[in-house]
């Protein structure tokens, strides 16, 4: 990413506020047991924290909710994301940097958490930091943008939190007219009508957060 994008993009934030071989990780290998669901996550961030060009970013992502981490109800990864760019705003960089990846230790597939770790490393000139936050980044966008189109039910994009699809859309510049939940084939989508900053131009995504829903009703079965 250039800087100039990367700033731009940050303004818009400001304002709207292992056990198993590592290389053989894959949703294959996940199973029910807490332990070793933790387990195949873990392998699997580690793997991107030492930017392995072979890893699947889909299987990271679900992995991570399988695990203990995955948390999307309670937390508010929103305000928390916007209140460590609000550091960035104060040129506290290096505090910036440490609370993001404080927070990306606990959820790591945060779009918003490598984003402001990009910027803020930049800052402190940090260049490999901030290389390798933004490789991750980009594996995780590419991610979301490989799992559809996000022009029918049939090929919604894929998110697992609410952090992660409004990120997801700041960072394709896309602003959030308008909104709606539909059940249809045993999941649930979200309905996004969003604006092209730079076009103008006005359509529905929708998103598929099943998995996000499914985890609020478990939680209420305990």
């Amino acid at each position: 990413m250039k800087n100039n994008v990367l700033i731009l993009i940050l303004l818009s934030f400001l304002i709207a506020c292992s056990s198993a071989p590592i290389n053989n990780i894959t949703e294959k290998t996940i199973t029910k047991n807490s332990v070793n669901v933790d387990e195949a996550y873990l392998a699997l961030k580690a793997r991107a924290q030492v930017d392995d060009v072979t890893l699947n970013y889909s299987d990271l992502r679900k992995a991570f909710t399988k695990s203990s981490y995955y948390q999307p109800y309670g937390s508010d990864e929103r305000k928390q994301v916007e209140d460590i760019f609000k550091l960035y705003g104060n040129d506290q960089f290096q505090l910036c940097l440490d609370s993001a990846e404080e927070f990306l230790s606990k959820n790591f597939i945060s779009l918003g958490g490598h984003y402001v770790s990009v910027v803020c490393a930049k800052a402190l000139k940090l260049d490999e930091k901030a290389y390798l936050h933004e490789e991750i980044l980009e594996g995780l966008l590419h991610s979301i943008s490989n799992s559809g189109d996000g022009q029918s039910v049939e090929t919604a994009y894929t998110v697992y939190t609410t952090e992660e699809l409004y990120t997801f859309l700041q960072l394709n510049g896309l602003q959030v007219k308008g909104q709606g939940i539909i059940n249809e084939k045993n999941k649930v989508f979200e309905t996004m009508h969003v604006g092209n900053q730079q076009t103008l131009e006005e359509y529905t995504l929708f998103f598929d957060i099943t998995t996000q829903w499914q985890h609020a009703f478990s939680d209420l079965k305990k």
